[in-house]
């Protein structure tokens, strides 16, 4: 079983991190890893090993991230933020989850911050709850699914916002069970820390509620990347 890890870009100078932190967790696992940047390339050519994928897609995670499964040779993807780091067994983790006889075609990891913050420690244990309870992962989680289930459902909706969670609806729909795992990944709190942890909090939480009432997440994405 191989997994490729897709890893949409835009503009990340530390794109070297996150793909040797990939490379020193020793697994027997085989894997890949597509990085999948805008049009401008800014961040391919930063890009240090030459065993890594590259090609471009027009801007925006959905684009990205199906650009990257158009290139995928893994039975199992995993789609990455590149400010996230996995746990040391993440692609074990991934490969028992889905094995067949597994009931499980989609799931994540559980999220923490990398913060001292304690209103953004809070967040995360709060995010952590509703992501089990409702079955419900965002992007940062590190989602990974079954491939031949990816292309069933047509991947992601190529919208500006939501898409994760446009992702997991689908999911849902076509009564795909979804598992978030106990193991952690570390995402960075540099979105909390640039706007203000209670502004982006708030922003977040709105902008899911109006999506949830019906707005296109294309407009709601005027107001996300304006923060």
């Amino acid at each position: 079983m191989q997994v490729s890890i897709i890893i949409p870009v835009y503009h990340e100078n530390n794109i070297n991190k996150i793909i040797d932190s990939i490379i020193s967790n020793e697994t027997s696992i085989d894997y890949e890893i597509i990085v999948v940047d805008i049009e401008d390339q800014s961040t391919i050519k930063l890009i240090e090993n030459e065993e890594v994928i590259t090609t471009t897609a027009p801007q925006g995670r959905a684009f990205q991230m199906n650009k990257g499964f158009k290139l995928a040779g893994g039975d199992y993807l995993l789609f990455l933020h590149a400010d996230t780091l996995l746990p040391n067994n993440a692609l074990e983790c991934i490969v028992k989850t889905l094995d067949a006889p597994s009931p499980y075609s989609a799931g994540a990891f559980d999220i923490s911050i990398d913060t001292d913050d304690k209103i953004l420690t809070k967040i995360s244990k709060m995010a952590s709850w509703r992501s089990k309870f409702f079955k419900l992962p965002y992007g940062d989680q590190a989602i990974f699914v079954k491939k031949e289930v990816f292309e069933n459902i047509g991947g992601y909706r190529e919208i500006s916002l939501m898409e994760d969670v446009n992702f997991m609806q689908k999911l849902k729909r076509k009564k795909q069970k979804i598992q978030i795992l106990e193991e952690q990944i570390i995402t960075s709190a540099r979105r909390w820390e640039k706007n203000g942890v209670i502004k982006t909090t708030l922003t977040n939480i709105a902008l899911q509620l109006l999506y949830f009432a019906g707005v296109h997440p294309n407009t709601l994405a005027k107001y996300y990347y304006k923060k």
